[in-house]
């Protein structure tokens, strides 16, 4: 028994080491449906796109990115939050 918890313990790390996450874009992509989902109610509140921009960030935050600090690399869009949900936007910690 402690022999499997070891050996699940090594396989653990090395899947986190060796980077098999999803990529920036695919995690991305998973946060704003999410958001979308979280705030399907809020629709056709002008205040959406804000809420879901707000969500994708700190979802992004809670999987290991962080908005880009240089803003040249984050293309503004008009809309609310739109500006987060380019991959650009983000980095990793």
């Amino acid at each position: 028994m402690i022999y499997r918890a070891v050996q699940l313990v090594a396989v653990l790390s090395l899947l986190s080491l060796s980077g098999c996450g999803p990529d920036k874009s695919t995690q991305l992509a998973r946060c704003e449906q999410d958001g979308l989902k979280v705030y399907a109610s809020l629709a056709h509140d002008p205040l959406h796109d804000s809420l879901v921009g707000g969500y994708v960030g700190v979802c992004m935050e809670a999987h290991g990115y962080v908005q880009a600090t240089a803003k040249t690399l984050c293309a503004r869009m008009s809309r609310g939050g739109a500006e987060q949900l380019d991959p650009k936007c983000y980095e990793r910690e």
